[in-house]
């Protein structure tokens, strides 16, 4: 009876903690199944404009009824080796941005499902998995790495939470006495990545 109380105690803390096993797995497929690459390269292939390339063959053809014949020969191999440039390239960009589309969904996803929380919590049954430590250019950027990193150790939450910024300046003098100040900063994240039993 003591081993049924202390369960319920532990799922207790887990619903009010937000904290649930994910399964990333299922997250990738879901993802990978609902988008195929076909799809994503015909849309991907839709936001290049074709008027493009029917203004240039204008100016191709405007060329040709001139005394210009040099000219017309030396676009017509511009344009030809253009055309496959472009056709060899549009597949490696194409999967590029199909693999970044993809992580996004994913960590979209993931995102929603993962419980990130300040503190340890206390009479919830989980394993560590790793300290992780990230960086970004603002706090968003900063999460965003904080994510990508817990999805790919397939952590079920983050417990304490820390943060911290630096800020640098450097003062720049450029022509005419003028002065520029360039400021950088950076965000720094940690947190124990978990594993609930």
């Amino acid at each position: 009876m003591e081993n049924l109380n202390e369960k319920e105690i532990i799922q207790n803390n887990r619903k009010k903690h937000n904290l649930k096993k994910i399964d990333t797995k299922e997250i990738r497929n879901s993802v990978l199944i609902n988008n195929t690459y076909y799809a994503f390269k015909n849309s991907f292939l839709l936001g290049f404009n074709p008027i493009y390339n029917l203004v240039y063959l204008g100016i191709v053809v405007a060329i040709y009824f001139t005394e210009y014949n040099l000219l017309f020969g030396a676009l017509i191999i511009g344009y030809l080796i253009y055309l496959y440039l472009f056709v060899t390239s549009i597949g490696k960009r194409s999967r590029k941005a199909y693999n970044e589309y993809l992580e996004d969904k994913m960590l979209n996803i993931y995102n929603k499902e993962l419980a990130i929380l300040n503190f340890v919590p206390e009479n919830v049954d989980y394993q560590s998995i790793r300290l992780i430590e990230v960086s970004g250019v603002n706090y968003e950027n900063a999460k965003y790495n904080l994510i990508k990193v817990a999805f790919s150790l397939k952590a079920d939450g983050i417990i304490s939470l820390s943060s911290s910024s630096s800020s640098t300046s450097h003062v720049v003098g450029v022509k005419d006495s003028k002065v520029e100040t360039v400021h950088k900063s950076v965000v720094y994240m940690q947190g124990m990545a978990i594993k609930l039993n």
